[in-house]
């Protein structure tokens, strides 16, 4: 489903969503030790803050009712908790593009990914930082990460990618959340 823009095309993946108490503490602390250390990078809103678990690329609008039926055919049902870790570098430590933190939910996320149908094995991070690559590195690995444990995620979305002179903005397009036995969105 992914490749080059195709006409009616946009730009989709599926998201485990951070709960915004979770969202909102990783932004203050963003804030407060991170951002005005390196002014350079370009620093995410919380609002943004989500793990992927499948980037789809383009899809067609007639893609679109397949994908939402995908996600309603989960199960949601166990709450999946999960925990930060360590800060990441992707695509990787010598060309860096995106700070990120790892994190870890003992296989659950990968599962959901998995039955999501991503081929691609999952590395479970949220995004930080782009434009990243001014960054002294050695002067983060100064800095120990905060651990933030998510009891539960929020809800497991179908998002679209909207780039613009602003920023990224993530809308999205339907959703699922622990212990729903139907789809809202």
């Amino acid at each position: 489903m992914s490749g080059y823009p195709r006409e009616g095309a946009l730009r989709a993946f599926y998201s485990a969503d951070l709960p915004a108490g979770d969202a909102s503490a990783i932004a203050d602390w963003v804030s407060r030790d991170l951002a005005p250390r390196f002014p350079e990078a370009r620093w995410v809103p919380p609002e943004n803050y989500h793990i992927t678990l499948y980037f789809l690329g383009q899809v067609v609008a007639s893609e679109i009712d397949g994908l939402i039926a995908r996600l309603r055919s989960l199960d949601l049902t166990q709450a999946v908790a999960a925990a930060t870790g360590d800060f990441i570098w992707l695509p990787s430590p010598t060309r860096p593009q995106v700070l990120a933190l790892a994190v870890d939910s003992g296989g659950a996320l990968e599962a959901l990914a998995s039955r999501l149908e991503n081929p691609q094995p999952l590395l479970a991070h949220i995004t930080l930082a782009r434009r990243v690559r001014q960054i002294d590195q050695s002067q983060v690995q100064d800095i120990a990460p905060p651990r933030f444990t998510f009891a539960s995620l929020a809800s497991v979305s179908l998002r679209q990618s909207l780039s613009s002179p602003e920023g990224v903005r993530y809308p999205m397009l339907s959703f699922r959340r622990p212990g729903d036995t139907e789809n809202p969105g």
